[in-house]
């Protein structure tokens, strides 16, 4: 292994950021969870640490997904979600055929984890009239 990435671990060893990962990620995932129960157009949110995604669908009872296999580059409600957060609130979220990807950087703090969760609570208010 070369110096530059020993060098890297033992600063995330010694700053505590994996033990602040595990607190923000409990954190954020709780955040997440709780939008859950607000949006009817969440299928499931998942993840781990500071990387989750929210599954968006049409039907929450059929899992049926706002865009096909067939569709990967259609501009479609999903898209919409992520041109949002990125056009009116300065966050890039990327958008993949199923859902929305949170991945915060390491040194997230929790101000910046509200402003986020709650910038997508709002974003996804583009999703709910399009639910079966």
């Amino acid at each position: 292994m070369g110096a530059a990435a020993l060098a890297g671990i033992n600063v995330l060893k010694e700053e505590g950021i994996l033990d602040r990962v595990k607190e923000m990620g409990k954190y954020l995932g709780k955040r997440l969870k709780s939008l859950e129960q607000a949006h009817k157009s969440i299928g499931e949110v998942r993840g781990i640490g500071l990387f989750w995604t929210i599954e968006l669908v049409k039907n929450r009872q059929t899992k049926e997904p706002f865009r096909k296999q067939t569709e990967k580059y259609a501009h479609n409600v999903v898209t919409d979600i992520s041109e949002y957060l990125l056009r009116q609130k300065n966050i890039y979220i990327p958008a993949d055929k199923f859902g929305i990807w949170i991945v915060p950087p390491l040194i997230v703090k929790k101000e910046e984890i509200d402003f986020l969760v709650d910038s997508i609570d709002e974003a996804l208010k583009i999703a709910e009239d399009k639910v079966i």
